[in-house]
């Protein structure tokens, strides 16, 4: 009788894990296995273009990458120890592909608790930081950007419903963040702007805790990102800017 409960619990694990899929691998812990590498690609915080990192368990290679037109990529083999991974040197040695190099490195792994985008962190060398994209930041986490309480959105489309101004802070006696929008008029100017026009969008990656009252409404500031990658014609000096939410319709 013990012998069949436990064989039916194991089918029942068996089947909860094929179920589950990946989530099991990706619990609150700062342990970094094989599985946890592969089980998606790491990238930049924010997943925009940028150096990206994916793992095979299979043969036990990586691949780096530069996401974005015309970007350069270079593999070679890594391994785990002790906790930590070790990028090792190609067999063709050490590669350099316009911001992409391949060489030994030492990457560290930890759980983060101040991105507003993800949770999973590998820090390679002096310079790289990969975050694992499977593992997003749950909406209503509170964080803080710079000295501003937040509760994250878990990075909302939205859509300006008026022209508006691109705060650098959470209210209006905040300075402007300002862009340059190229025109198609048959000259190719460039005109400089700090309005977002109605019909931009936006994604919305944090709020702030209180809602503030501006002319007649009342509601919460947006902590945004401008989507700058999307827009050709478009360039600002920060690629992240605050917004009046009531102004902003969320998908």
């Amino acid at each position: 009788m013990k012998k069949l409960v436990f064989f039916v619990l194991a089918i029942s694990l068996s089947i909860f894990i094929l179920k589950t899929g990946n989530s099991l691998l990706l619990a609150e812990s700062a342990e970094l296995t094989y599985p946890l590498l592969s089980s998606s690609e790491w990238g930049t915080e924010d997943f925009n273009h940028g150096l990206h990192i994916s793992f095979n368990d299979g043969d036990k290679t990586y691949t780096k990458s530069m996401q974005g037109p015309g970007g350069e990529a270079c593999s070679g083999p890594y391994e785990l120890k002790k906790g930590k991974l070790y990028l090792l040197k190609p067999k063709e040695g050490v590669i350099k592909k316009n911001g992409v190099v391949c060489k030994p490195m030492e990457c560290t792994f930890k759980i983060s608790s101040t991105s507003l985008y993800h949770t999973h962190n590998l820090r390679c060398g002096k310079d790289e930081s990969y975050w694992l994209s499977l593992k997003k930041l749950p909406a209503g986490t509170k964080r803080y950007i710079g000295k501003i309480p937040v509760v994250t959105m878990g990075y909302k489309t939205g859509t300006v419903k008026y022209n508006m101004k691109m705060r650098l802070g959470p209210s209006v006696s905040h300075g402007v963040n300002k862009c340059s929008i190229f025109t198609h008029d048959g000259g190719g100017k460039t005109k400089k702007a700090d309005l977002l026009q109605k019909g931009d969008f936006v994604h919305v990656i944090a709020r702030t805790v209180e809602e503030s009252k501006v002319g007649k409404y009342n509601g919460y500031w947006y902590y945004v990102d401008l989507g700058l990658y999307d827009k050709e014609t478009m360039s600002c000096e920060k690629d992240k800017a605050w917004l009046y939410g009531p102004l902003i319709e969320l998908e």
